[in-house]
């Protein structure tokens, strides 16, 4: 298994096809040049389709599509954000390099791509995909908004933010959730910090479309820049967030701006059709080491902590050990037996648990057993 690679796929294959065949050869990032010239609605169908079919055959799999920049000289851009490891092609040797539409400029921002493994794919036919709609959908609009939380991005993040790179000409605009924003999200204390998530939406970016100006900013309000920049020409939201795109577009009528365009893509499904979501990705996290900073916890926070540590297990299995284990490195401790056999809880104790008074919760716990 290779950590990144680029998929080249034959004008006469199916990229879905190529894909499936080789997503679970690349542990992080695929590159993947898309072999057209002009944008079409269906061409950027196929962009959320692939994205769909690499998170269906390997979740953890971040897949980057190159989309077509015509007219703009290579020497601009900057090299890709990863190293490539390998190319993967349905082509049988590496003359697909050579064939390579001038546009995707994958060997002037990768030249490490001439000497990298080469892995051919043996790519089955498939269907005709569906070219129909040629609406041309590459530059519709001089810039285009989006927003959310980018939290661990993944393959919903990913296609949201090709499919807004797809669609404007001039520049993006990202919103990326912060402050107020989080309170009510699940699990919200393990939220990566905002810093790193505008960096990693940046990032994405660069790789896929660098002639963008980009900006890329917090945001405390569901409106961001859309609630006051004139010169927005459409938002990027997906089935879910349909109605956010509506107030934003109230909003803006209250202040005599022009309204917005609304584009809506489908959200990436997981394996049983569940969406995948970030809450998901944070969930999964529960349990593991999060290398924390002791600064981070010397103050109780909603966000950033002290940490609760929920510990289970059946009988005669350690759990009384842990604890004290815990309790003598400083942790303050809860018996949730003790706790559930309260059958009425006294003034005293509930005022020490709402106001988190782990003391007096200790003391209360021990004049019950006494």
């Amino acid at each position: 298994m290779y950590r990144t690679a680029a998929l080249l796929v034959g004008r006469d294959v199916s990229v879905l096809s190529a894909l499936e065949a080789s997503a679970k050869l690349v542990r992080e990032v695929m590159y993947v040049p898309l072999s057209c010239n002009v944008l079409t609605r269906a061409s950027v169908r196929r962009i959320e389709l692939i994205h769909q079919c690499g998170s269906k055959h390997n979740p953890s799999l971040d897949i980057r599509i190159l989309l077509p920049i015509p007219g703009y000289s290579s020497s601009t851009f900057p090299p890709l954000s990863i190293k490539i490891d390998a190319i993967l092609s349905t082509c049988p040797d590496q003359r697909s390099l050579n064939v390579l539409p001038s546009y995707s400029y994958l060997k002037s921002r990768a030249v490490e791509v001439t000497d990298a493994p080469f892995v051919h794919i043996n790519s089955d036919s498939a269907a005709p995909e569906d070219n129909s709609d040629v609406t041309p959908a590459s530059g519709l609009y001089g810039t285009a908004a989006l927003g959310g939380t980018f939290d661990r991005m993944h393959s919903g993040h990913n296609v949201l933010l090709t499919y807004s790179a797809c669609l404007c000409s001039n520049r993006i605009i990202v919103g990326v959730s912060d402050g107020p924003l989080l309170c009510n999200k699940v699990l919200a204390e393990l939220i990566e910090p905002v810093d790193r998530r505008i960096a990693n939406v940046r990032t994405f970016l660069m790789d896929v479309k660098p002639t963008l100006q980009m900006d890329v900013v917090a945001i405390t309000d569901v409106f961001g820049p859309t609630g006051y920049d004139p010169n927005v020409d459409c938002i990027v939201v997906s089935q879910e967030t349909l109605k956010g795109g509506e107030i934003v577009n109230a909003e803006r009528r209250k202040k005599g701006l022009k309204t917005l365009a609304v584009e809506t893509i489908d959200l990436v499904k997981e394996e049983g059709d569940d969406k995948l979501s970030s809450t998901d990705l944070r969930r999964k996290q529960l349990g593991q080491y999060q290398h924390v900073k002791d600064s981070q916890c010397t103050v109780y926070d909603p966000l950033t902590g002290p940490f609760i540590i929920g510990l289970t297990g059946g009988i005669a299995s350690g759990k009384s050990s842990i604890c004290k284990r815990l309790s003598d490195l400083g942790a303050f401790t809860i018996n949730c037996d003790k706790v559930c056999m309260f059958r009425d809880v006294s003034p005293s104790q509930y005022e020490a648990i709402n106001s988190w008074d782990m003391k007096r919760i200790d003391q209360e716990l021990i004049a019950s057993d006494q």
